[in-house]
């Protein structure tokens, strides 16, 4: 997941914090007309997955199920068990990981470590991308409860869900 790195000694401070920012306002303002309706779509796959109330990191990307986690290096911060972004030519969602199998039959994408970048909705299968969600959000619920250290800060955006501690 793209962390959301708390400021440490000699660090740039991360600029991609939750905020109390309106989703809905944010979604409305996206400008390209099929991205928005594209990522209205994949908003709406990702609430229905993951239970959770939608809110803002930063000013471009909307999350779900806040977390906060710690390295053993020391380096803490939050971060979202998956994230949607739309961006002026396409649709990107961040998860910790991508099933290669369900992957294969999803369509036209292309990806980054943990990134899935989607052109348009009419290019993939609609049902391999809720089946590659499910599975994405199961898998990053994983990484989040291993990385679980204390309850998020609330930042006055949605309530969120504590990752589930099941061994």
């Amino acid at each position: 997941m793209c962390p959301l790195v708390t400021k440490m000694p000699g660090m740039a401070e991360n600029k991609t914090k939750a905020t109390g920012k309106s989703v809905a306002q944010f979604m409305k303002n996206v400008e390209v007309d099929r991205i928005r309706a594209d990522s209205q779509i994949v908003l709406k796959m990702l609430q229905e997955a993951t239970g959770a109330k939608p809110f803002m990191l930063g000013d471009t990307m909307v999350g779900f199920e806040f977390y906060r986690y710690r390295y053993e290096s020391g380096r803490e911060g939050d971060s979202a068990v998956i994230a949607l972004a739309p961006r002026r030519d396409r649709i990107t969602i961040y998860a910790a990981e991508w099933s290669p199998k369900l992957l294969t039959a999803l369509g036209k994408y292309s990806r980054g470590k943990v990134c899935l970048h989607i052109r348009k909705l009419s290019d993939v299968n609609i049902d391999v991308l809720q089946a590659l969600l499910v599975d994405a959000i199961a898998v990053s619920r994983v990484h989040a409860a291993k990385a679980w250290v204390e309850p998020a800060p609330q930042t006055g955006a949605a309530a969120v869900k504590k990752p589930s501690r099941k061994k």
